[in-house]
């Protein structure tokens, strides 16, 4: 027997996703000009970027870390070796040869410099986004909203905002937001007093979290990198 019928949506930071556009595209580049490609051919790399506190500093911006990035690898990198790490200005860069021979592609992760934190919940934008779908719904089994994000963890705030959606509102019977990165499952519905911090769900139900869902930094593996197409030429 159906235990609920489930709606699933993602909260999503469009900032973030706009400076990972922004780091994609800088990648290509690094790989297009100076002749990086033949270097980079058959590699894993990871670069690491610090975050300055104020959002406008030039630091953080990627076309400044661009800069340094291309500087580190041109300058700093022994491409004989299998493996390197060098740092620069609010930059670490490092690297494990994939495959002896050329690939045709790179492989890369670029972690940290997060983004200034959004004005409101993205988890509360992401449920509403379902609320105003007003959705037909059967009186029978229930009707559950299951909000998730790959890149923020729900606090007590985002808990809290989004327990107010439970009223007055006939589409959903339960709204649950999903900690991914936490490994937990806040259920709203069992705090009905929005003042208070909505702990974990209680043990009457249980959700196994995609393990796909959070990558291990620390692995190299291809599932947990991007890959940049290189050109022969």
């Amino acid at each position: 027997m159906p235990i609920a019928g489930v709606q699933l949506v993602e909260a999503y930071d469009d900032s973030r996703r706009g400076r990972d556009e922004k780091r994609h595209k800088a990648v290509e580049e690094l790989c297009a000009v100076g002749g990086m490609a033949k270097f980079l051919d058959g590699w894993f790399v990871v670069i690491k970027t610090a975050t300055a506190l104020l959002p406008s500093d030039e630091s953080n911006k990627v076309g400044n870390q661009l800069g340094i990035i291309r500087e580190l690898l041109i300058r700093r990198v022994d491409w004989s070796q299998d493996q390197f790490s060098v740092s620069g200005a609010n930059v670490t860069v490092s690297g494990v040869r994939r495959h002896s021979r050329k690939t045709g592609s790179l492989w890369y992760m670029w972690r940290g410099g997060l983004p200034p934190v959004a004005d409101s919940s993205l988890f509360l934008r992401a449920a509403k986004s379902k609320l105003a779908k007003d959705y037909a719904r059967r009186t029978a089994p229930p009707f559950w909203l299951l909000a998730y994000s790959l890149s923020q963890s729900p606090d007590a705030s985002d808990r809290r905002v989004c327990s107010e959606l439970l009223k007055g509102q006939n589409t959903f019977d339960d709204i649950f937001l999903l900690d991914v990165i936490g490994g937990r499952v806040f259920r709203l519905s069992e705090h009905k007093d929005v003042e208070s911090s909505p702990e974990e769900t209680s043990s009457n139900f249980e959700f196994q979290l995609d393990p796909s869902s959070v990558t291990d930094a620390g692995s190299f593996d291809e599932e947990n990198f991007i890959e940049i197409k290189l050109s022969r030429s």
